[in-house]
C-alpha cells in the first residue's frame, strides 16, 4: 500500500490533521474520550451513544481498514474532531463496488459551529479518492439532501419501566394505560418489582435448536445470507474474514455483540439452517442510562422474498415500482420469526432495555408488529455516492438488506 502524497486540505492556525490507528491504545482512549462527551444519537441532543474502548477497537478493526481514513483533527495535541472510513463491499444492482461506510462523525461541543465537518469531510473524501476509493455509504437521523432511501426503525421495550424513567419512550396517556392493563405490563402494577418485567416476548414456534454461532458455522451462515441477498439490489457483499470479524471474532464478543444460529437435526447430524446477531449499545440520556440492542445482520434458508410489481408493504417510504412478490417458502419466514424471538429473549438476558431494527427487505412492518415491535418516532436516510455513472435513483426498504455498523 502506497502511503498519501498529495498536500492535505489546509486547517486554520493550530489546528493539524491526525491519522488514528485502532490497535495504539493512546488514539483509542483518546477517541473514546471525545465520543463519550460530543457523540449524539437524537434529533434533540437528549441521547447520546456511549461506545466502549472494545466497540471502538471492533468497529475500526474490520480487515483492511487504512489508518489514513480514520481521521482526526487536534488542537494543541487533543483530538477535536473525527470521522471514520471503514471498508466493505457494496453489491448494488448486482455489481459490485469496493466502498467504505462513513461513520462516527463527531466534532467537539465547544469546537462546533467552527466550520470542522466540511472540512473532515472533504479530507476524507480527498484522501479515500487517492488510496483509489471512491464509493461511500452513510446514514444519518437528519437528511441535508434527497437521500436514496428513508427507513423506519421498530422498537420492541423489554424494560418499559427503565425508557419511561429515562426519558427515552415518552407514551401518550391512553399508551401507558393499555401498557398497565396488559399481562406483562409493569410489575408495579401487578405488585412487582422496581422494573416490571415489560411485554410477553415470542416464542419460538419451530422446533429449531438456537445456540451461539461459533467460527465453524461462519462458512454456511455466509453462504445462506448470499443466497438471501441475490435478489436485493443493495447488500453487503462480505469476504469471509469480514464475516467472521463482524459477528464472532474476540473483539466482537467484546464488544457486546450476539450471534446465534438456528439449527435442524438431520440423517448426517444437526445442520445450520439461519442466524442472527445484534450488538448491544449504551446509551445515555439526561436521566439516566439503558443498553439498546441494535439488529446487525440475519439470514435464514429457504427463499427469500423478492422485489416485483408495485408498491408492496414498504409502500410508506418506498418509490414507485417495487413490492414482495409472496414467493418466500414457509419454513424460511418461519427460521426469521424464531431467530428473532430468540434474539429478543437473548438481549432481554444480557440486559437490554430496548431492541432496535430497520424495517428493510422482508422485514416489514406488519412482520415487525407481529412480534410486538412498535414503529420509533425517528426515520434513517441512506447515502449512496458511488463514483460509476450509474443513476441512483431512489430505493425501496424491500430491495435493500444493507444494514449499518
Amino acid at each position: 500500500m502506497l502511503p498519501l502524497l498529495l498536500v492535505s486540505i489546509s486547517l486554520p492556525r493550530g489546528l493539524e490533521w491526525r491519522s488514528l490507528r485502532p490497535r495504539d491504545g493512546q488514539d483509542i482512549d483518546e477517541l473514546h474520550a471525545l465520543l463519550a462527551g460530543s457523540y449524539v444519537s437524537s434529533d434533540e441532543q437528549q441521547m447520546r451513544i456511549v461506545y466502549s474502548k472494545d466497540s471502538l477497537r471492533w468497529i475500526l478493526g474490520t480487515p483492511g481498514t487504512r489508518a489514513e481514513l480514520q481521521l482526526g483533527i487536534s488542537c494543541s495535541g487533543e483530538l477535536v474532531a473525527f470521522v471514520s472510513a471503514i471498508p466493505c463491499t457494496l453489491r448494488v444492482y448486482g455489481k459490485r463496488h469496493t466502498a467504505v461506510e462513513v461513520t462516527l462523525l463527531c466534532v467537539r461541543r465547544d469546537w462546533r459551529r467552527r466550520g470542522l465537518t466540511p472540512l473532515l469531510l472533504a479530507e476524507l473524501r480527498r484522501r479515500g479518492a487517492e488510496l483509489g476509493v471512491r464509493d461511500a455509504i452513510y446514514t444519518i437521523a437528519l437528511p441535508l439532501r434527497p437521500a436514496v432511501l428513508r427507513v423506519r426503525t421498530y422498537h420492541l421495550m423489554l424494560q418499559p419501566q427503565r425508557l419511561l424513567e429515562c426519558g427515552f419512550w415518552q407514551p401518550s396517556a391512553e399508551e401507558l394505560k393499555d401498557l398497565l392493563l396488559k399481562e406483562g405490563g409493569f410489575a408495579e402494577a401487578q405488585g412487582g418489582g422496581a422494573h416490571g418485567r415489560g411485554p410477553a416476548l415470542p416464542s419460538r414456534a419451530s422446533g429449531f435448536r438456537v445456540r451461539r454461532m461459533q467460527r465453524g458455522d461462519c462458512r454456511v451462515c455466509l453462504q445462506l445470507l448470499r443466497a438471501q441477498d441475490k435478489p436485493l439490489v443493495l447488500t453487503r457483499d462480505y469476504s469471509p474474514s469480514r464475516f467472521r470479524q463482524r459477528f464472532v471474532g474476540r473483539l466482537a464478543g467484546a464488544a457486546g455483540t450476539r450471534s446465534l444460529v438456528a439449527t435442524r437435526t438431520g440423517r448426517h447430524g444437526d445442520a445450520v439452517v439461519g442466524f442472527v446477531s445484534f450488538t448491544l449499545v449504551p446509551l445515555h440520556t439526561e436521566r439516566g442510562d439503558i443498553v439498546q440492542a441494535q439488529l446487525l445482520g440475519y439470514a435464514a434458508e429457504g427463499v427469500a422474498p423478492r422485489a416485483v410489481g408495485e408498491v408492496g408493504s414498504h409502500s410508506e417510504y418506498g418509490a414507485k415500482g417495487a413490492s414482495i412478490e409472496s414467493v418466500e417458502s414457509a419454513d424460511h419466514m418461519t427460521v426469521v420469526r424464531d431467530l428473532l424471538a430468540a434474539a429478543l429473549h437473548e438481549a432481554h438476558r444480557c440486559g437490554a432495555h430496548v431492541f432496535n431494527a430497520l424495517a428493510l427487505a422482508e422485514l416489514t412492518p406488519s412482520f415487525f408488529q407481529s412480534l410486538g415491535f412498535a414503529c420509533g418516532d425517528a426515520d434513517t436516510f441512506f447515502y449512496l455516492e458511488v463514483s460509476s455513472n450509474t443513476q441512483m435513483k431512489r430505493f425501496n426498504p424491500e430491495e435493500v438488506g444493507w444494514l449499518p455498523t
